[in-house]
């Protein structure tokens, strides 16, 4: 699932022990993630070197630009498109971007990824997440299956100041394209985070579960000075 989103070809091996219609819902799946992704059939472990090496320069003329690839990500899609589902003869998906300007509550984030997250049929589920105890940092939220994993990213853009942008280099279209993200007195914190699944994807359900993780409206209006007092697992 991880390598699927970035990698240029996949291999799809044991594709003899699966009928026709399992192998394209696959293949179907890996293609949610990536468009880029040329899958390679499989059987017994047995490859053609050539359609390895050769792959990548199949109709590009060249190895593929990793920003491109990075780009082409369907998550990254979603959160800068309209687009809420994908469809084909052998799978339908299922694809909705939650997004919040209000931050999660450690405990009940903790809560919700022991016992929620893996009964809800997500397939993938990508963004950026903001804990209410970390306040500064954006936080990277990256699940497969039912594994999901919360990591420091980097810092947000409104809890850097000038100077420190200049001094970062950060290009002109990049503060731009932050500065579009702020909004009130917490600038750039947010939630914003791609959910991709079957048919069987809830979206009120996600909604709902997600929802309830945040600090509520008392909590809120005591700002991050409070925020920094919970417990944080």
């Amino acid at each position: 699932m991880r390598a699927a989103h970035s990698a240029s070809v996949l291999v799809l091996n044991k594709s003899d022990i699966v009928t026709p219609t399992e192998y394209e819902s696959c293949r179907a799946v890996i293609e949610a993630f990536n468009q880029r992704t040329q899958p390679v059939r499989s059987e017994y472990g047995k490859v053609d070197v050539t359609s390895l090496v050769d792959a990548p320069l199949s109709g590009h003329g060249s190895l593929p630009n990793p920003h491109e690839v990075l780009s082409s990500r369907r998550w990254v899609q979603n959160l800068t498109s309209a687009s809420a589902a994908t469809t084909t003869p052998e799978a339908t998906f299922s694809t909705f971007v939650y997004e919040r300007r209000r931050p999660f509550h450690p405990l009940k984030l903790r809560w919700f990824v022991m016992h929620k997250y893996h009964t809800l049929h997500i397939l993938r589920s990508k963004g950026f997440c903001w804990l209410a105890t970390r306040n500064d940092f954006q936080g990277e939220w990256s699940g497969a299956g039912a594994s999901l994993t919360v990591d420091s990213m980097c810092r947000w853009y409104s809890s850097v100041n000038e100077q420190e942008w200049v001094r970062a280099g950060l290009s002109a279209s990049s503060r731009a394209a932050c500065e579009k993200k702020c909004l009130g007195e917490h600038g750039d914190r947010r939630q914003e985070l791609v959910f991709i699944g079957m048919e069987a994807l809830d979206e009120a359900a996600i909604t709902k579960e997600l929802d309830a993780c945040l600090v509520d409206e008392e909590q809120m209006e005591g700002g991050a000075d409070r925020w920094a007092s919970f417990e944080d697992p």
